[in-house]
Formats: C-alpha cells, sequence, structure tokens
C-alpha cells in the first residue's frame, strides 16, 4: 500500500476467525464449503474447495484450508465470485519490484503513519489558505470493502 507516494508491504496482525460450516454447494466443477467470518466491519460468507490446496483468495480473505471461490459480506454490497482455474505446465513467478527493498510496517502502524501524513497534509493546507477565515476541509473516502479502516 501507499502512504502518499511511498511505497510500504502492510501486514495485518491476526487472522481471520472463521467458522467452517457443513453445508456444501458446486461452484464451476469443485465442490466448496461454506465458511463464515466477521473481518474489518463486514460479516462474510465464503465458499472454498479443498480441492485446489491453496490458503487463499480474493482481497485479504485467506485462512481457510482450500481456495476460497466465492465470498460475498451478509449486505451484498461485496461479492468476490470464482471464473476459472489455468493449469501452467511451466514455473512461473510473480515479481513485486522492489519488494525486498520496501518498508514492512504493520497494519497499525500504517493507519497511524497515514494519519500523521493527512495531519499534516491538512495543516499545510490550512496555512496556505491564509487560517482560520479561509480554513481548508479534507475528506478521506474510507475504502469501500473496509468498514472499520481506521
Amino acid at each position: 500500500d501507499y502512504v502518499f507516494t511511498k511505497p510500504y508491504i502492510v501486514y495485518e496482525n491476526g487472522k481471520i476467525n472463521w467458522m467452517i460450516t457443513s453445508e456444501k454447494k458446486k461452484i464451476g466443477p469443485f465442490s466448496a464449503t461454506k465458511a463464515q467470518a466477521a473481518f474489518k466491519g463486514r460479516n462474510y460468507v465464503a465458499w472454498f474447495s479443498d480441492e485446489i490446496p491453496v490458503q487463499s483468495g480474493p482481497w485479504k480473505l485467506a485462512g481457510l484450508p482450500g481456495l476460497i471461490l466465492e465470498a460475498k459480506d451478509d449486505l451484498n454490497e461485496i461479492h468476490f465470485q470464482f471464473v476459472s482455474v489455468k493449469s501452467i505446465n511451466k514455473k512461473s513467478s510473480l515479481d513485486i519490484a522492489d519488494r525486498k527493498t520496501l518498508p514492512n510496517i504493520s497494519w497499525d502502524d500504517f493507519k497511524l503513519l497515514y494519519n500523521q501524513k493527512l495531519n499534516s497534509l491538512k495543516k499545510m493546507l490550512f496555512a496556505k489558505s491564509g487560517g482560520a477565515e479561509n480554513e481548508t476541509s479534507v475528506t478521506i473516502k474510507p475504502n469501500v470493502i473496509e468498514k472499520s479502516l481506521f
């Protein structure tokens, strides 16, 4: 993620506390199991398949014993859905530029740093506007997915 123009690798502490149910359904060619969890201010239902032994999913949703093929919140504002799986017979890698040189910070430290930079920007804009008579208001719209961003 970025704090204005400076990139960071942001990690979150803790895991999502999924409750795996016995409910099953077919998603594409895969058998999927239902799981539920509260995360970042939303209540999610996820469908994962242990036929694909990858503990991952869309966005930050992960930690189930298989790939998350579908996930949505209880208000139907967020919906991730599996489209297809493609097998590649050769080794491939994803290279993120300068990943080894980027600073690693926790989510809590990222929020603190972000708010410090935002407050600094507000003060600068306030000073440039001439002070109290011409106060400038800066509003940052929160991330749509994370209701409890800050």
